[in-house]
């Protein structure tokens, strides 16, 4: 599989990408399936308007799912009272898919460097998974 390493930042937003070589079916299951622990955590992603909560705590309601395209939801670790959203999106790209993580609504620079690191790692195991 092909790994491109894609990294945006600004005050609030971090959003990274990578490429693999898998068709966006196979991403997309991988995504809500079995992957979903990797990139959000140990829970089960409902339908728009549904709450979550991952065995660790982060909580949130999903505000958008199109299948084969992206789901969004929003994010709340158990100690913050500020909410965010993250973003996971597939893009049919040259022999593969790209797949964006997106976290927006940041409540501050070291929030920032937090979450840079951990989407980053994050991406790099969905691709590691996906290589397999």
């Amino acid at each position: 599989m092909e790994k491109q390493a894609n990294e945006t930042d600004s005050a609030e937003l971090v959003s990274v990408s990578r490429t693999v070589a898998a068709p966006v079916e196979e991403v997309w299951d991988y995504l809500i399936g079995r992957g979903l622990d990797v990139w959000l955590g140990d829970t089960v992603l409902g339908n728009k308007g549904e709450s979550y909560e991952t065995a660790d705590g982060v909580r949130g309601v999903v505000r958008s799912f199109h299948a084969l395209d992206r789901v969004r939801v929003t994010w709340q670790r158990p100690d913050d009272s500020h909410e965010s959203s993250v973003q996971v999106a597939v893009t049919p790209a040259d022999h593969g898919t790209t797949i964006t993580l997106s976290h927006e609504r940041l409540a501050d620079a070291a929030d920032h460097e937090v979450l840079r690191a951990h989407w980053a790692d994050v991406a790099d195991r969905v691709a590691e998974d996906l290589r397999a």
